[in-house]
């Protein structure tokens, strides 16, 4: 009865780890669907009576993934340009904003001496030279402030109109993952003549500057009174360039730098369909390289690929490869139809298939733990989540490693430079691994064994997450989740039916986290109900069920757990006590297996009997 079904992270804030609507967008996005619904991005005008949208005519509707916006006048030219980050490619953008409408404009570059330097948090104001009288803002109370991003007002005084008011203020972050340039700049329109500039400085000083001219740049100094000319020119030559598609493939080929440890794979022999695992064909192949294929009868590329490596047969052999060939055809047709006819038919294509090619190198067929086993991996190189398609070939080191994995029809001439580059340095390595040359400014994201252990034994493949444990500790101990991991090999370990195990990987939890709850109750509760006198430890598990309630722990689990502990120790009325207030829970959830249960326990009880878990 243990609980628990906590993920663990090599970083925080990754998605697959978060719970709720986070952890279903992330899992979406990682199946190839669009965080934004692939919707063009949008522009709009302000025409000064409202907004026009003019996403087409101005060229910025792309059908990006957009997420990042940052505006500047780049090449100094009076009107702003854009810069936009994208989720996919194009990752940046630039747009050149090139409209000639022949109005003016004013920027400034403030700077703090009293305030911080960057002066965040300053508000200008420009007022044209109709506008000789300063008025409060529009819509404030006396003495109010404006902070927003633009506002454009004509302001009025005896009730006739005197010129217009333009305000700013300056801030930073002013976009989700963006900051747009610290230059204030304000649109005048057919204002040519400015009267002055006020500007409230963080802190609450007002500074007012005369003498600007429309179509400039200033500096304007907190205290100086004075703007100073910005004369800087940029001499970019900025040439507009057209976005090739990159032609489509049907293969990808990856070179991994993480050498992730293969699991036992298991596969049905033809023939004789007599089921076998790869660990024991791995290392008597040893010390050479095996390319594993997988393939299906229906699949034509297959077809021509299982042709074309029975052809080059002694080319493998030339570069000490060894092939081992899996069909997955029965594993769609029970997955799909859960047909019994079906599978034999399509176990039958597949032999009918190898036989008549005369295919010269050992073959079987997958299991659905198999494939699985491949997809957990897979998923552990590759950001995309994508069902492994087929053809797929892996290539395994001569230390039972994957090296090398390859979707689509294989390149043989590929494997073999691969083959000869297994023992390349880890730098080589990660070059190796990019399709094209340059410079590294940060290392490659490596796989995690410490995730990949774990999906192991999320899934239940126990002996393969507890092989990495043995043979590669010092890769996952570190990790600041591994009481998490230890305490998921505990509850895999519980399931098998091995609490003996089970306590021993719970107390390794709780040694590096005395408060996981998890491992707290799952312990408690064997220490409280196992049916071996040596193993149950009423004290402890009493200690260890108030201490989780202490630390949160809570539900039908941690009340079922503490009343066992308590009858384990003899204390009976606080067991019934315990155990009603678990009954009561489970009554209000509509839980009628839990509440049966539970009526069971409490009339054991009540009859000063422990509870014992042979008893279920």
């Amino acid at each position: 009865m243990p609980q628990g079904d906590t993920a663990v992270s090599d970083t925080p804030d990754r998605g697959d780890t978060a719970a709720g609507p986070g952890k279903t967008m992330f899992q979406l996005i990682r199946q190839g669907h669009s965080f934004s619904g692939r919707e063009r991005n949008c522009c709009f005008l302000n025409t000064g009576s409202g907004f026009v949208d003019v996403s087409a005519v101005s060229g910025v509707d792309f059908p990006d993934d957009g997420r990042a916006l940052a505006t500047v006048d780049w090449d100094h030219d009076g009107d702003l340009d854009f810069w936009i980050a994208n989720r996919n490619a194009p990752q940046v953008r630039f747009l050149r904003n090139d409209w000639s409408g022949g109005q003016s404009w004013l920027a400034f570059r403030l700077e703090g001496r009293s305030c911080n330097r960057d002066a965040i948090g300053a508000r200008v104001e420009v007022f044209s030279v109709q506008c000789s009288a300063r008025l409060p803002p529009r819509g404030a109370s006396e003495g109010g402030q404006v902070f927003s991003n633009e506002v454009s007002a004509t302001a009025e005084m005896d009730g006739r109109s005197v010129g217009q008011r333009r305000v700013k203020s300056l801030r930073a972050g002013d976009g989700f993952l963006s900051q747009s340039s610290k230059w204030i700049h304000f649109g005048l329109g057919d204002d040519h003549d400015i009267d002055r500039v006020e500007v409230r400085w963080p802190g609450g000083e007002l500074e007012v500057f005369r003498g600007l001219k429309a179509n400039r740049r200033y500096r304007l100094v907190q205290g100086s009174g004075q703007p100073e000319p910005w004369e800087m020119e940029r001499q970019v030559a900025l040439l507009p360039s057209r976005l090739e598609v990159p032609r489509r493939t049907d293969r990808v080929t990856l070179f991994s730098v993480s050498r992730l440890p293969m699991p036992d794979l298991e596969f049905m022999s033809f023939g004789s369909h007599e089921m076998q695992t790869l660990t024991p064909v791995t290392s008597m192949l040893r010390p050479r390289p095996i390319l594993i294929n997988l393939w299906a009868s229906w699949c034509a590329p297959c077809v021509a690929e299982l042709k074309e490596l029975a052809a080059r047969k002694a080319e493998l052999e030339a570069a000490g490869v060894a092939l081992v060939s899996i069909s997955t055809d029965p594993v769609s047709g029970i997955r799909d139809r859960g047909d019994i006819e079906a599978w034999r038919r399509d176990v039958q294509a597949a032999e009918t298939l190898v036989e008549r090619i005369g295919f010269p190198f050992p073959a079987g067929f997958a299991t659905e733990r198999t494939m699985d086993k491949l997809q957990i991996l897979h998923d552990e190189l590759f950001d995309m989540h994508l069902p492994l398609p087929v053809p797929t070939s892996i290539l395994i080191d001569t230390k039972g490693q994957l090296a090398a994995l390859y979707k689509g029809p294989v390149d043989l001439d590929r494997v073999f430079e691969d083959v000869a580059n297994l023992s390349l340095a880890p730098e080589a390595a990660r070059d190796r691994s990019v399709p094209f040359p340059g410079r590294w400014h940060i290392e490659p994201v490596r796989s995690s064994l410490f995730q990949l252990t774990f999906k192991f034994l999320q899934k239940g493949y126990l002996s393969d997450a507890l092989k990495i444990l043995k043979e590669q500790p010092e890769t996952v101990s570190t990790h600041r989740g591994f009481y998490a991991l230890l305490g998921a090999a505990g509850r895999a370990v519980q399931d098998k039916g091995d609490t003996r195990g089970a306590a021993w990987f719970y107390r390794e939890s709780l040694k590096r986290n005395p408060e996981y709850v998890d491992a707290q109750l799952n312990l408690a509760w064997i220490l409280a109900t196992d049916p071996d006198d040596d193993l149950r430890d009423g004290s402890e598990a009493v200690r260890l069920a108030e201490q989780a309630r202490e630390s949160g722990g809570d539900g039908i689990f941690a009340s079922v757990t503490l009343a066992a502990a308590y009858a384990e120790a003899g204390r009976f009325d606080e067991a019934v006590r315990t155990a009603r207030s678990a009954l009561s829970e489970a009554e209000q959830g509509g839980d009628q297996a839990a509440v049966k249960a539970i009526r069971n326990q409490i009339a054991q009880y009540k009859s000063k009997k422990p509870f014992r878990v042979e008893e279920l």
